[in-house]
């Protein structure tokens, strides 16, 4: 993934997510991170973060369709 030219959100949540980062450095794409969304750690940032809308953002800046983020649609 980090080769392709094409727009890429990662969301990093979590410790063992975030160490990743390191291997990300295609300028194409963008890193969001975050504590892990866990009922034991979500409370320390996951809440409020933002990443779905700043996802769409960025996609939609960069002529990517947004995802919908509803949980109809995650069947």
């Amino acid at each position: 993934l980090e080769k392709q030219d094409q727009p890429i959100v990662y969301l990093l949540w979590g410790s063992k997510a975030r160490r990743k980062k390191e291997r990300i450095h295609n300028p194409n794409h963008l890193v969001l991170e975050s504590p892990h969304p866990s009922p034991l750690s979500a409370s320390r940032g996951f809440f409020g973060n933002g990443h779905f809308r700043k996802a769409n953002e960025f996609l939609k800046a960069h002529g990517v369709q947004p995802v919908n983020w509803t949980r109809s649609t995650l069947k």
